[in-house]
């Protein structure tokens, strides 16, 4: 019998790999499909691969796409995630997570952003819902 997945919206995680994990709150779920069909849709690319994607919008592109206010803030994070975390070869569902002690980042002492989104496959449950 398959274990049930306690990564659902409103439960506890943590960044378990991290000097200090952290404490945060999944707000949402989303796999890296739905963000790459968001992203076609968009930004109206025909392309499916994540590098012909990437080449297309570009990172500085995104961010001139919010001050035109074609996407939100929110929406720019959910696809600089997709970016960077995203592989062609499998679905990875991500997290959008809202931090309640904010986790050690890798060149500073703790991560700027205190709503963000993580793989899955990075986080560990503290706490999972309770049906």
């Amino acid at each position: 019998m398959a274990r049930t997945n306690t990564k659902k919206p409103g439960a506890l995680v943590k960044l378990y790999r991290r000097r200090k994990p952290g404490l945060g709150i999944i707000l949402e779920v989303q796999t890296t499909n739905q963000i790459r069909q968001f992203t076609r849709d968009r930004f109206k690319i025909r392309f499916k691969a994540i590098q012909k994607i990437r080449e297309r919008i570009g990172y500085n592109k995104l961010y001139e796409y919010r001050r035109k206010g074609i996407v939100t803030e929110e929406q720019v994070k959910m696809i600089h995630a997709f970016f960077l975390y995203g592989k062609e070869d499998r679905n990875r569902r991500m997290a959008r997570i809202q931090w309640i002690t904010k986790p050690s980042a890798w060149e500073t002492a703790t991560v700027s952003n205190q709503v963000d989104w993580y793989p899955l496959d990075m986080l560990r449950t503290v706490s999972a819902v309770k049906p």
